[in-house]
């Protein structure tokens, strides 16, 4: 039963850390796009770099929260298979 919580808590990891990766992958994207357009302006440039990292986050956000459902439907299920076995 440890394991598979341990297993879980190392899934949701991995999903968090992606989605972090996410997130400033994004920024850097629309960094060097707003850097690359010339004709916008600084206040612009960010809102973009914020409004990309935003999107992100909230797309990685989502896969964290799957990956959660997922770790933990297979901990109960486990934890009811070594119930049911005498």
């Amino acid at each position: 039963m440890r394991t598979a919580k341990r297993a879980g808590r190392d899934y949701v990891r991995g999903a968090r850390e992606e989605k972090e990766k996410m997130g400033e992958r994004a920024t850097q994207a629309a960094s060097k796009s707003a850097k690359d357009d010339a004709s916008i302006s600084n206040d612009e440039a960010a809102d973009l770099v914020e409004g990309a990292r935003d999107s992100a986050l909230a797309e990685g956000q989502k896969k964290v929260n799957n990956r959660q459902i997922i770790a933990f439907l297979i901990i109960v299920v486990i934890g009811i298979l070594f119930a049911n076995n005498p």
